[in-house]
């Protein structure tokens, strides 16, 4: 039985892991490395509209991209203005999502400044970056503070064939053509490498034109998508495995074209549903096989998941653990260093994390009670509301509400001020309601062992159907990518 309130959560983490894999397919090629400036695409200005669609051809959104020439003290170069519009429907509930972007790109060194946005309801997140030399420095506004961060660079960031899907073309290839460039993802903060390969040639019809077009596959963070390519470089169509399709369409298209948006729930478009024995919620143990996805890369594992033969998981939701002083040895110390501090998003060391972090745990000095005491304050001070954003845990303390993701981050950060190692865990959890798996972000805290807690569902330790994918913070969500629309779940035992 699903805790009151909990219709209205946002499946774990599916519209963020939806929003990057669309940046991926939008922002990052705005960000490429080591590819060539072309001089006469960058002179020429662009004025791009693609519609965004979900399976069944329901139009939920929109992009626009603009590229300009432009002058900078003398030098030549291309500005790009990106806006993109979002109307999801997440069980009933409707949620709306802006993201603006803009950049300048120089014909001599390629891109140089950048300022991506990402607002919905009551957040607001914003990456600015300067490239200087060898080095792209950041600062990531959230909360109405700035956290300044630096990434170095090999060779700089460049603009992909005058201003790649920014102006929604990409340089023509040919059947059989390949080449491999390094991306920078201002909304995750990630550097990765983007495969291109064309595969021939197709016609595909676009606004009731038919066009022949060069088929390319972009493969990165383990997703492959494919991109349908004039023979002038226009991107005409862009499709993920999951359904999710962008498309060339006309400015009036794009901006009337939102109203199935709300008849399409996002939901049952990434759900799992499991072969074998049905889940329950409370479930104390689970026995999985996983199938659809690489098996090479192994999944994590730890006193709650374990794999004993190789080929299944099981999951074993523990007792509380007993009372202890000190959350870990000292010979662990360095070990869960990492776990301990802060970043962009998790700001552990900021006063207010600090302060409000103390208040809760008051004269609490056990590592399991004040894991217990944290717990109890997000679930019961943070509203449970479908939300789009990049969670920060100073956000969420003002706003006080949203899914998992807020939860988990909140809790992290607070957990992580007093002491206690936190990490994120990524997965998959069980729904009786929706009947499925659907992907979600939970809290482990460390007290002498890792314990799993779930402060979004209303369980101070997360019940047997959570399944483990990935473990880190919004650097690790592009590799979420991988699983969706492939993971495939058997049950096989269930107590």
């Amino acid at each position: 039985m699903l805790r009151k309130g909990l219709i209205r959560l946002i499946a774990p983490g599916v519209i963020l892991f939806w929003m990057v894999m669309t940046a991926f397919l939008v922002q990052r090629e705005l960000l490429m490395e080591r590819a060539p400036m072309d001089a006469r695409a960058a002179q020429t200005p662009t004025d791009a509209w693609m519609g965004v669609y979900l399976p069944g051809d329901v139009q939920v959104g929109f992009l626009n991209v603009r590229t300009t020439p432009s002058l900078r003290e003398g030098r030549e170069g291309t500005r790009m203005q990106m806006s993109a519009q979002l109307g999801l429907n997440l069980l009933g509930t409707e949620v709306d999502l802006t993201l603006l972007g803009s950049a300048w790109a120089s014909m001599d060194k390629g891109l140089e400044t950048f300022d991506m946005r990402l607002r919905s309801g009551d957040y607001d997140t914003r990456v600015e970056g300067v490239v200087v030399d060898d080095r792209l420095d950041l600062n990531v506004k959230t909360a109405g503070e700035t956290v300044p961060l630096s990434f170095p660079l090999q060779g700089g960031l460049r603009i992909w064939g005058g201003s790649g899907l920014s102006s929604m073309s990409l340089p023509p290839m040919n059947p059989g053509d390949g080449y491999t460039i390094d991306t920078f993802d201002p909304l995750t903060l990630t550097t990765a490498p983007a495969r291109l390969r064309c595969t021939g040639r197709e016609i595909i019809e676009v606004s009731g034109e038919r066009i022949e077009a060069s088929v390319v596959t972009v493969e990165s963070s383990g997703m492959t998508n494919r991109a349908w390519i004039a023979s002038d470089g226009e991107v005409l169509q862009l499709e993920s495995p999951m359904g999710l399709t962008l498309r060339r369409v006309t400015p009036q298209e794009a901006i009337v074209g939102r109203s199935g948006a709300a008849s399409s729930d996002l939901l049952g478009i990434t759900a799992v549903a499991p072969e074998g024995l049905r889940p329950r919620n409370g479930a104390r143990r689970m026995v999985v096989r996983l199938s659809g996805i690489d098996p090479d890369v192994p999944l994590p594992t730890d006193a709650t998941q374990t794999s004993p033969d190789g080929q299944n998981l099981v999951i074993a939701s523990p007792s509380a653990p007993e009372a202890v002083q000190t959350p870990f040895a000292a010979e662990d110390a360095e070990a869960l260093a990492p776990y301990l501090g802060g970043d962009a998003f998790i700001q552990t060391e900021h006063e207010i994390v600090r302060t409000t972090a103390a208040e809760i745990v008051g004269e609490i000095t056990d590592p399991w009670s004040r894991a217990m005491a944290i717990y109890e304050w997000v679930y019961a001070n943070i509203e449970k509301e479908s939300t789009v954003s990049i969670p920060s845990a100073l956000e969420v303390l003002q706003n006080r509400r949203g899914d998992c993701n807020e939860h988990t981050i909140l809790f992290a950060a607070l957990a992580r001020a007093v002491g206690i190692p936190t990490r994120v865990a990524l997965g998959v959890v069980w729904s009786d309601r929706l009947d499925g798996f659907y992907y979600h972000a939970w809290p482990e805290v460390h007290v002498g062992r890792w314990i799993w807690m779930d402060p979004t569902l209303g369980q101070p330790i997360a019940d047997a159907t959570h399944l483990k994918l990935l473990t880190g913070g919004i650097d690790k969500w592009p590799e979420l990518i991988s699983f969706l629309g492939r993971l495939r779940i058997e049950v096989t035992e269930l107590e």
